[in-house]
């Protein structure tokens, strides 16, 4: 019986070495975590999923201190480079979640009425619960010097819209789904006195 020689014996398989990640909240750590590395490099997705974050996260991993902290590469797949000596060091890291996307436009339906007619309606988008005077008058070719007035609801229980500090128009909530009315005059003539 032949017996193995020493090159005949592989090696076991590399074992597992852990990396340690700390979540800092306002200077403290919040949660930290180890994970099981077999190589030099984690994925982004791995770190994000260990942390319970948002796969739309933006996430950074850096070590050091916070004087002279190195931020960890990424390679061509996005997943974290990790530095030499990495099983002895400490790792942090930092998220950030993306803004929220810009909210989507609405649209404000705006009449402006002529002997209980309609006689012109607008269509307009609007992304928040303004609308400046301005643009209703532009819209409804009505003259500068005009007073105007938005309105909502039925003639009899009729409601205006408030002046923001601008003096732009603000829509009362549930507005994308109301009608608006236009009411305008123009402002009385100026008054001469005789002596």
């Amino acid at each position: 019986m032949d017996l193995p020689s020493s090159n005949d014996v592989k090696p076991p398989p590399p074992q597992p070495q852990m990396i340690r990640i700390k979540m800092m909240g306002e200077g403290i750590v919040e949660t930290e975590r180890k994970l099981p590395l077999s190589e030099n490099v984690i994925t982004q997705e791995a770190v994000k999923s260990v942390f319970l974050l948002s796969s739309t996260s933006v996430v950074a991993l850096r070590y050091g201190d916070n004087e002279e902290a190195n931020w960890c590469n990424l390679d061509s797949t996005g997943s974290f480079l990790l530095p030499d000596g990495w099983p002895t060091m400490e790792f942090f890291l930092d998220s950030l979640s993306p803004p929220p996307p810009p909210p989507q436009p609405q649209t404000i339906r705006i009449k402006l009425m002529e002997d209980e007619l309609v006689a012109v309606e607008h269509k307009v988008s609007l992304s928040g619960n303004v609308i400046p005077q301005k643009a209703v008058k532009n819209m409804f070719s009505l003259p500068p010097t005009s007073i105007v007035r938005l309105r909502y609801g039925d003639n009899e229980e009729a409601n205006w819209c408030n002046f923001d500090s601008t003096g732009s128009f603000l829509l009362p909530d549930g507005w994308p789904t109301m009608e608006f009315f236009v009411d305008s005059r123009l402002p009385p003539p100026p008054t001469t006195t005789t002596t």
